[in-house]
């Protein structure tokens, strides 16, 4: 992986008018970038790749730009993403790539961590009435 904190800038687009042979969209560029990277052993299978901010800044794009980039990656199955962040894929050493990873919702498991709610996410239902205002839940409305 690169350092931290470099800059890999992409070449930004001219104001000119597109011409057949424009450079690729930014995102794909990112997204190459990032799969050079899976692939030559820069981000280890399993582990977690740079936050969106970081990447931001070593490419010199908008946030957009990124997410668009991660999600084609998703697409791929080299990256995962959860909670918590984006993860290489999970290396299948049969066929010599990363393996893609089904989330919770495309295994057709609830994606919650258990408890009342869809998905099992333990918060206030959607549809639910909302109590706001203070006293208790029995006291007049003012």
């Amino acid at each position: 992986m690169t350092e931290p904190h470099a800059t890999t800038a992409l070449p930004h687009a001219t104001t000119a008018p597109p011409a057949a042979s424009a450079a690729p969209p930014l995102y794909l560029r990112v997204a190459a970038a990032l799969r050079a990277d899976l692939a030559g052993g820069g981000i280890a299978p399993g582990s977690r790749l740079p936050s969106e901010r970081s990447l931001v800044h070593r490419f010199g794009v908008n946030r957009q730009t990124v997410r668009s980039a991660l999600r084609l990656l998703r697409d791929e199955g080299l990256v995962v993403t959860e909670r918590r962040g984006t993860y290489a894929a999970p290396s299948d050493p049969a066929a010599g790539r990363p393996a893609p990873v089904l989330g919770a919702r495309a295994a057709g498991l609830p994606a919650g961590r258990g408890g009342p709610g869809p998905g099992g996410g333990g918060g206030p239902r959607l549809g639910a009435p909302v109590r706001r205002g203070r006293g208790p839940a029995g006291a007049a409305a003012r």
